[in-house]
């Protein structure tokens, strides 16, 4: 899909379009992870070139894909709220996998604030957390008000990267290879630290 894209790409010239077609591709990624959306949203933001100037190439195609994914969120999270954890967790689970939404909800339960605002920067559990957020009691204006400010810096991260890439997609699906792999890499360190925190702590209460 991503090279029958591309390939268009490089075959035709930018228009209007390609604005709401980013917010879209937010939009549809953050409710259907699995959908490729952060590599389209880079391809089209590099494809675009809009005005020159940092506006133009970053802010622009920022704004789109944020208000996308917030427009997403909030549906996730209304979700969560409205059906409510006893009726949407099955679903969730035969979806997600158990393992997969208990890691979800621990993180959430225990860390609520600073993992919705991280949450766009963890592959594979983003939209999840959020979904989480809503039927674990953090609140919807709170999960809206730390969601949002990821969606937020994460677009913005990505407009950088279409205006340095382009719609280079060779250089771009390397990057993001690199990015996860960074990512849980220093996610197992934290939780290692952590854990280690904790035990020490345990021991010294033990005395």
């Amino acid at each position: 899909m991503i090279s029958a894209v591309l390939a268009w790409l490089q075959a035709h010239q930018p228009g209007p379009w390609v604005y709401p077609a980013m917010s879209a591709t937010a939009f549809v990624e953050t409710l259907f992870p699995p959908f490729p959306g952060d590599v389209l949203f880079v391809l089209l933001s590099g494809w675009a070139a809009g005005p020159a100037g940092w506006a133009g190439r970053v802010a622009l195609p920022a704004a789109c894909g944020f208000a996308g994914c917030f427009s997403a969120s909030i549906l996730l999270i209304l979700t969560g709220t409205r059906i409510g954890r006893s009726r949407i967790r099955a679903f969730l689970a035969s979806r997600a996998g158990e393992a997969r939404l208990g890691k979800a909800e621990r993180l959430v339960e225990r860390h609520a604030a600073p993992i919705l605002a991280a949450s766009r920067f963890l592959p594979g559990i983003r939209s999840l957390l959020v979904v989480v957020a809503g039927y674990s009691g953090v609140g919807a204006g709170r999960a809206m008000l730390f969601g949002g400010a990821s969606a937020l810096l994460w677009y913005v991260l990505m407009a950088v990267a279409g205006m340095e890439l382009g719609y280079n997609l060779t250089a771009l699906e390397n990057l993001m290879r690199r990015y996860e792999t960074v990512v849980w890499i220093a996610a197992a360190a934290a939780l290692a630290v952590w854990a280690a925190g904790r035990f020490r702590g345990g021991r010294g209460a033990g005395r």
